[in-house]
């Protein structure tokens, strides 16, 4: 009898939850930190999806910045 596994594949340690899994894992969440700092961006990230979706948005951007910064968010959750 196979049993399945629910703990998250990243740290092992929690449930695999959608929050955990993309906002919440220590190793989600350092690599969020590498891309806010690759960008030079200072910011509180939210642990729920559409807060944290929302905050990818830069008032100092255009039209197109900012369609080009919320591609890498979509980037990041295809990447975890």
């Amino acid at each position: 009898m196979q049993l399945s596994c629910n703990l998250c594949p990243l740290c092992g340690a929690f449930e695999e939850l959608v929050q955990h899994l993309f906002f919440e894992c220590m190793i989600s969440n350092f690599t969020w930190n590498l891309c806010f700092k690759w960008f030079g961006v200072l910011t509180t990230q939210h642990n729920q999806n559409l807060q944290h979706f929302d905050q990818f948005y830069m008032l100092g951007l255009n039209i197109k910045g900012n369609k080009l910064w919320k591609v890498m968010w979509v980037a990041m959750i295809g990447s975890i």
